[in-house]
């Protein structure tokens, strides 16, 4: 099964562990472990040293943002992340000093590079919606049409 990875409010990056459900309050909690990425191939693991933390609520609705596992997977993506690296060192380089807002460019280069991933899962969700309601065998309100 692959991990699903999150950037919290604070930027910082987490791995999904486990969901339990509290039947007295009616709420889930997921435990968020660390996560690290790979600075040679990007793709985020969870790290073996590092706090874990407890939110209560999924983290896609409580202002985490999930990533791609593995963001230079896809090669569109990956050319994408060379030039921008590309740039903002060339940017450096001339200027001497980095950019201002480097920091908020590479999140918004994670928030691209999780799209491929999403849009695959909504592909899956989509054929499985139509399989269960039998849009595939020509059924219609549950009759041939």
């Amino acid at each position: 099964m692959q991990s699903t990875f999150w950037r919290g409010p604070d930027g910082r990056h987490w791995d999904e562990g486990d969901a339990t459900f509290d039947p007295a309050t009616q709420t889930w909690s997921y435990r968020l472990i660390p996560a690290a990425q790979d600075p040679t191939t990007g793709r985020w693991s969870a790290k073996p040293t590092g706090r874990p933390i407890t939110v209560i609520g999924h983290p896609g609705q409580i202002g985490y943002i999930q990533v791609s596992s593995d963001p230079l997977g896809e090669p569109r993506i990956a050319r994408l992340h060379a030039g921008l690296v590309e740039l903002l060192a060339d940017y450096e380089k001339f200027v001497g000093q980095p950019h201002p807002h480097a920091g908020e460019l590479h999140i918004l280069f994670e928030d691209v590079a999780a799209l491929p991933e999403e849009l695959r899962r909504r592909g899956r969700a989509a054929a499985q919606t139509a399989a269960q309601s039998g849009f595939q065998r020509g059924l219609r309100n549950g009759r041939r049409r």
